[in-house]
């Protein structure tokens, strides 16, 4: 009996100790979540953001180091430091927007090689700098994290569905460019998504604004959500997307040829100004016609801005080349891209669309 006492007592002390232990090493490492890279002269500089468990109770904490590449950053901060920096947690990773058009080839090969980073990282263009993006995690919650600001709006449709596996699968298509969220800092300091960069390759082209954006992800179609502005007669309204699916095919016996993109959208009039509509089916038919035409021009509109930029973010290349074998990638953006005409067909059907003021 005294033997069965002695070995649970063992036990149990083995099972706290090992407790305390578990417990206490973050206590012994920093664990980086976030980071910001700059251009600091003909250095890169970049900003981390961490949890500090022993003066904060978790709250975030922030280091800074400088460094030709983001291995030499690391090793100038482990230089600041007692303890031992872990990077295998990182979930964001913030370009200032001159890093981002200046090229991020440097900075992509690094991430990619490395296997302690998920597939989940979040890459994001900062219109100020991505220091002050970070600095404004200092003593804030990882709830605030700029990992969960993007996700949060990702899953209720305002922004593109984005991550460094998607980054990397476009950046490596010869028939797509990449694209990632734009960040901004608010007048309270609050990191918010100001649009979605554009990028040719390695480098930052354009960055939509945040109605573009929506259109944009109308037409990639993997997550068809968000708020559609529009008028009717002379009053404004919102369609509020539910659901939807885009369909791309190529036309290669057009001349020249042409993209054909077909929108369906399911939703409901969310809000808008002015009077109610007359429960009629006609009026609702009108409605929904009305959306259809503004619509297909205001995407219509974005796919020649894209065009016009150079660059290919819908992944128009891809479906070309699907279907022609002798697809040729340097051939079709010289001769056959920047003439191509875009086919945009939307129907819209809406559901609950009686509205009041």
């Amino acid at each position: 009996m005294r033997t069965k006492l002695l070995l649970g007592m063992l036990t149990l002390s083995a099972m706290l100790l090992a407790g305390c232990g578990n417990a206490n090493i973050v206590n012994r490492i920093r664990i980086l979540v976030a980071v910001g890279f700059d251009r600091d002269g003909e250095l890169c500089k970049g900003t981390v953001a961490y949890p500090n468990y022993i003066h904060r109770k978790g709250s975030l904490a922030i280091m800074k180091g400088t460094g030709n590449d983001p291995k030499l950053i690391l090793q100038h901060l482990s230089l600041q430091t007692p303890r031992k920096i872990r990077y295998n947690k990182i979930n964001t990773i913030v370009f200032s927007r001159e890093i981002a058009a200046g090229g991020i080839t440097r900075l992509i090969d690094t991430v990619a090689r490395d296997p302690s980073l998920g597939g989940n990282v979040l890459l994001a263009v900062s219109s100020c700098s991505a220091e002050k993006v970070i600095n404004s995690l200092d003593r804030q919650e990882l709830e605030n994290s700029p990992y969960n600001v993007v996700q949060q709006n990702i899953r209720d449709g305002n922004v593109p569905l984005s991550n460094l596996y998607l980054f990397l699968h476009d950046y490596y298509s010869e028939g797509k460019d990449p694209s990632m969220p734009s960040l901004r800092l608010d007048a309270e300091r609050q990191i918010e998504v100001d649009g979605y960069a554009l990028f040719k390759k390695e480098r930052l082209r354009l960055v939509l604004d945040t109605p573009e954006m929506t259109l944009f992800e109308i037409l990639l179609g993997k997550k068809v959500k968000g708020e559609v502005p529009f008028t009717y007669k002379g009053e404004l309204f919102v369609m509020s997307i539910h659901h939807g699916s885009t369909r791309l095919s190529a036309n290669m016996r057009a001349v020249p040829a042409a993209a054909r993109f077909e929108v369906r959208l399911n939703g409901g009039i969310r809000s808008f100004q002015g009077n109610r509509i007359a429960k009629n089916l006609f009026e609702v038919d009108d409605l929904a016609a009305s959306i259809e035409h503004q619509l297909m021009e205001k995407l219509v509109a974005l796919l020649k801005k894209i065009q016009a930029n150079g660059i290919d973010s819908v992944g128009v290349g891809e479906e070309f080349r699907s279907v022609d074998r002798h697809w040729n990638a340097a051939e079709f953006y010289r001769n056959v891209y920047p003439a191509m005409k875009f086919d945009v067909r939307v129907k819209a059907t809406l559901k609950n669309s009686g509205a009041g003021e």
